[in-house]
């Protein structure tokens, strides 16, 4: 509870600090609602205690084992200054998802489990939620259909993840719940590439603090002009995060890439 409280003071922070540099007599908005859809794949290393394991599987098999996903991005352009907010949830569950490092046996908190085979039959069921929220300026304010626009932005992002690991060769399960918030800066660029076509590229890096190591993530978008106020957007998203929490029996780590192609509707208001 006490690091949701803190993003959204993070939150409210960076939104305020941006909304007081916004001129009062520049009161056009650009508002952009866009519900997408992310098909995720994962890549990397999960451990709990003394257990460690490979996490590799694309998002053909996030898709077939999916049980509930939402994803939602919000942004508002004004003069220079952008705001954006983006929501991502998802709850699945993967029979034989983890690949087991090392025989064992294995120290989770408390638990005391192993030895299983190195081929050991291991399901993961993950509850994920991610929230952004950031303010950008405009360093190069162009017009995109004429050259390109630059810009910089800056904001926070919260995670939330439970986990739950079933050792089916012991019949036992263990689960942790973890989350926490790490700034991040980055750039995007801007630039119709054909009629109705324009090309979005977005880039940051971000933790360092606490204990996020480091995180990075990088968008590469098509949308098209679809209709008046409307347009379909196309493009590969990915976002690598290394984290850890505790140490010994307690330690959970998430050293992961979730990456995978986006597709979604931009309704312009």
């Amino acid at each position: 509870m006490s690091r949701t409280k803190n993003f959204l003071i993070a939150v409210a922070m960076t939104l305020s600090l941006g909304a007081s540099n916004v001129s009062a007599g520049d009161n056009t908005w650009d508002v952009n609602v866009l519900p997408y859809v992310w098909a995720l794949g994962f890549d990397g290393d999960v451990a709990l205690g003394s257990f460690e394991a490979d996490v590799d599987y694309g998002f053909d098999r996030i898709l077939e084992n999916l049980e509930m996903a939402g994803m939602l991005h919000l942004q508002a352009r004004r003069n220079r200054w952008l705001f954006f907010g983006d929501i991502v949830y998802g709850d699945v569950s993967i029979e034989d998802a983890l690949k087991s490092k090392s025989l064992g046996p294995f120290t989770i908190g408390s638990l005391s489990l192993g030895p299983i085979s190195l081929n050991s039959d291991i399901d993961l069921d993950l509850q994920m939620l991610y929230l952004e929220a950031g303010v950008g300026y405009a360093l190069l304010d162009a017009d995109p259909s004429d050259a390109w626009a630059v810009d910089i932005y800056g904001g926070v992002r919260y995670t939330e993840f439970d986990i739950e690991i079933s050792f089916n060769e012991v019949n036992r399960k263990v689960s942790q719940r973890i989350d926490w918030t790490e700034p991040f800066v980055g750039l995007m660029l801007r630039r119709d590439i054909a009629p109705d076509w324009r090309m979005i590229a977005k880039a940051d890096v971000g933790g360092f603090v606490g204990e996020s190591d480091s995180a990075w993530s990088t968008h590469l978008l098509f949308s098209y002009n679809w209709r008046e106020q409307t347009r379909v957007v196309l493009g590969y998203k990915a976002l690598h995060q290394d984290y850890t929490q505790g140490n010994g029996a307690t330690r959970v780590t998430w050293d992961v890439t979730i990456h995978g192609p986006v597709v979604g509707i931009d309704f312009r208001f």
